[in-house]
């Protein structure tokens, strides 16, 4: 009886922790899927006064910051729940990106944070939608310096993750539009990166080919993101993609 009695107190503690983590999760799903009609709404109503923008902007934003410190990695193990959230991540990025570099430190590090973790452990369709963020943030974020920096941790992974061949080929086209992106509006931050992704070959030859290559990449004069100019970076960005892999491997 009493081995009984533990079996059904057990059996009813991991019933209820589970009931808890479905609802945490139907939760949070909800929450993204309201913030993304929200953003969905404001962004097709072009006829609406400024006010209404602001005061809309004001509330997404304040919306994901409250979610960003209550999804935790076990949540994004989720597919729908960890797609939603990093494809609204993405549109807020785009559309608000001027507001999302002026956040307050530490919502700005939540935010950069959950993009290097959807970087490091999700889909290929994930990792298109972080590129696209940075890219938009990358224009946008020129009179903050931290931000920067931290945007270019976020390029030094991507240049690693291409040097080792762990880049899908279908994704180096948002990847070459985001680090060109970077190299425009963070010139002296790229540089800082070409530095470090260097400093870490202990290979002599290897640095050095490294360093032209990824010198190679950056434009003669810091120049506008424009549709032409990401274009020609594209194929200038998939040649450096293959010899770097050649380099380094």
């Amino acid at each position: 009886k009493q081995w009984y009695q533990r079996r059904v107190a057990i059996t009813a503690g991991i019933s209820l922790e589970v009931g808890v983590e479905d609802a945490k999760y139907d939760s949070m799903l909800l929450c993204l899927r309201l913030l993304s009609h929200l953003c969905s709404k404001d962004f097709l109503n072009f006829d609406m006064p400024d006010e209404y923008d602001d005061s809309t902007s004001k509330i997404v934003l304040i919306g994901l910051d409250k979610l960003v410190s209550h999804i935790d990695l076990d949540l994004l193990k989720f597919p729908k729940l960890s797609n939603e959230f990093f494809k609204l991540i993405t549109f807020i990025c785009e559309v608000y990106a001027e507001k999302v570099s002026n956040f307050p430190e530490t919502g700005v590090d939540q935010i950069l944070n959950m993009l290097q973790v959807g970087l490091n452990n999700y889909n290929e369709d994930i990792t298109f939608y972080i590129f696209n963020a940075v890219s938009a943030l990358s224009v946008y974020s020129t009179n903050n310096l931290i931000f920067r920096k931290k945007l270019g941790q976020i390029i030094k992974h991507t240049i690693k993750l291409i040097s080792q061949q762990e880049l899908s080929a279908e994704l180096y086209d948002p990847a070459a539009d985001m680090v060109f992106s970077f190299i425009c509006k963070c010139r002296e931050e790229y540089v800082s990166v070409v530095n470090e992704i260097v400093s870490e070959q202990s290979d002599p030859t290897v640095r050095e080919c490294l360093r032209t290559a990824l010198s190679a990449l950056m434009p003669n004069t810091n120049t506008e993101v424009t549709r032409k100019d990401k274009s020609q970076f594209s194929k200038i960005f998939e040649n450096f993609a293959i010899n770097v892999y050649g380099v380094c491997r």
